[in-house]
């Protein structure tokens, strides 16, 4: 009777079935896993089997990693935080939705690779992979140095290309790029050298087998969504506290970090070296328990670390999976997420506060949002914000950033019909400012042509030629901040007070500008031009 008794306890434990495997982790969190897993109900083994359903990733150059990424699609790579992420939810008493826990903590494609690019002259295509591999884990590089591990180059020529193969970095092309992301890990270098064919690269990137096992939400009676027994059991509490009684120390060391971006030592090809740096123990904030009789807090902890430690934040008005998506970006960076404003209020009794934000879209899309009540101090940010902040590796002050504050009422009546083109604007900078134009009601203009009316830079400086260009066709030339102006007034202003200092022009480049096509042959009547109409 108590071995039927508890081999239900087992059933009903978060990770029943699951079997986990780990690559590239430190010795000691190695020797931890199995207790780890056995009490969360997962069988941990040594050696990648066929069985094996998870596999835990410090490093996405190991063996195990690349035959996972080849021939395992059944497999779900995750990060250590996964552990720790099912644990906590199953001890706070909240079913253990693992399908969504696997997206949360799933391992960047790029993690912890050093990327650069070359022979992209699509502006917005260099732009969108620049980004893309920033946020798939990977370092995005605008030069090559001996520190980039991957240039991926648009074809096999050039200067970067040339220095990459004498520094034996690894070259690849845009297939490797799209195809890594289509399959969710990053694929074998040696397969998409840009020297081969588009239809010779990828070819025996990925095996075709069969997916081995879905999980589905785990209630806390243990059950997955995806069963189709639907019975309804309790799990008695002495198992969930044992558990956390048990599990408590251990998991002080079980959730350290090993990430092969902090100068994880490995072998490309061969299986992990243990890293010759001492781990350090993630600092965390403890999360805000409200009551009915109001709120209390467990022992306030250090400010963790990352570009948002010690900020809570409260996520508004977003569909639930821009919210999750959201809080993946936010979370792993120190941000403490709270439910509701009532948290959001509380939250600021805590230690490692550090500021309160309600995050928000940055246009409201046609659609008519009202904001909460926040309390007082609270500073109101967008989607935009946090990626301006994890853009600059700093916390961004959204009382000083234009881009960082809700655009929703934005349009300018007097900037309809507008023709606007910008220069001097890189990154997110370049691609916010664009959408902002176009929010304010003007025609954002990618190329600067005559029909422009307005050029804005983002820099004190403008290139020579543009100015010229500029000059030549009387086109206005201001800074950024009339922009902004504009936006703060709800008008558009004179570009007096707003003007770019442009370059002085030799005598010889003095525009000469013939009179329209019904002049006669009298002769065409020349102008000097002394500068941009304003």
């Amino acid at each position: 009777m108590a071995q039927g008794a508890d081999n239900d306890i087992a059933e009903r434990l978060p990770l029943h079935g699951v079997v986990l495997c780990c690559t590239a982790l430190s010795q000691d969190v190695r020797l931890t896993l199995p207790d780890v897993a056995s009490r969360m109900g997962a069988t941990f083994r040594l050696d990648l089997t066929t069985d094996v359903t998870h596999l835990i990733v410090g490093s996405i150059t190991t063996p195990k990693y690349r035959y996972v990424a080849k021939s395992r699609p059944d497999i779900k790579v995750v990060s250590i935080d996964w552990l720790e992420a099912v644990r906590q939810a199953y001890m706070e008493g909240d079913d253990v939705d693992v399908v969504e826990l696997e997206e949360k903590h799933k391992l960047g494609v790029f993690h912890g690779l050093q990327i650069c690019v070359t022979g992209f002259d699509n502006l917005e295509k260099r732009t969108f992979l620049s980004e893309a591999v920033v946020r798939q884990g990977a370092e995005y590089h605008g030069d090559l140095t001996k520190a980039v591990t991957h240039l991926i180059a648009a074809a096999p020529t050039g200067a970067k290309y040339t220095h990459a193969k004498a520094w034996k970095i690894h070259i690849v092309s845009w297939k490797w790029f799209k195809d890594s992301l289509e399959r969710g890990m990053s694929l074998e270098e040696s397969l998409y050298d840009p020297m081969l064919s588009e239809e010779e690269q990828g070819q025996g990137a990925i095996a075709t087998v069969e997916a081995k096992i879905s999980l589905g939400k785990r209630t806390r009676d243990g059950e997955s969504q995806a069963a189709s027994d639907t019975r309804s059991r309790k799990l008695r509490r002495t198992a969930s506290t044992r558990l956390h009684g048990q599990s408590q120390d251990m998991w002080q060391d079980l959730s350290t970090r090993d990430d092969a971006s902090e100068a994880l030592v490995t072998n490309q090809w061969k299986e992990e070296i243990a890293p010759t740096y001492a781990p350090q123990r993630r600092k965390s904030v403890e999360k805000v328990q409200v009551r009915q009789s109001g709120a209390s807090f467990a022992e306030p902890t250090p400010v963790p670390d990352g570009v948002f430690g010690g900020c809570f934040v409260l996520v508004h008005g977003f569909p639930r999976d821009r919210a999750s998506r959201l809080q993946l970006f936010l979370e792993p960076q120190g941000a403490t997420i709270v439910k509701t404003v009532n948290q959001l209020e509380v939250s600021s009794r805590n230690l490692a506060f550090r500021a309160g934000y309600l995050l928000v879209p940055h246009a409201l899309d046609g659609s008519h949002m009202e904001p909460p009540d926040v309390p007082e101090g609270t500073k109101t940010v967008t989607e935009w914000w946090v990626e301006r902040c994890i853009h600059t590796k700093k916390l961004i002050d959204p009382a000083n950033d234009v881009l960082s504050r809700p655009l929703w009422h934005a349009k300018i009546t007097d900037f309809a019909g507008l023709s606007v083109c910008t220069t001097g604007f890189s990154g997110v900078d370049f691609r916010q400012t664009a959408e902002a134009i176009r929010l304010m009601g003007a025609d954002y203009v990618e190329k600067l042509v005559p029909s422009v009316a307005v050029l804005v830079s983002g820099s004190e400086m403008v290139k020579e030629e543009k100015a010229y260009y500029a000059a030549k066709h009387r086109i206005g030339v201001v800074t950024a901040e009339w922009l902004w102006e504009c936006l703060r007034l709800r008008r558009k202003l004179e570009y007096a007070g707003f003007a770019v200092k442009l370059p002085a022009f030799k005598a010889k480049e003095n525009i000469e500008e013939q009179s329209d096509a019904n002049s006669t042959s009298s002769g065409a009547r020349q102008t000097k031009f002394r500068g941009p109409v304003k």
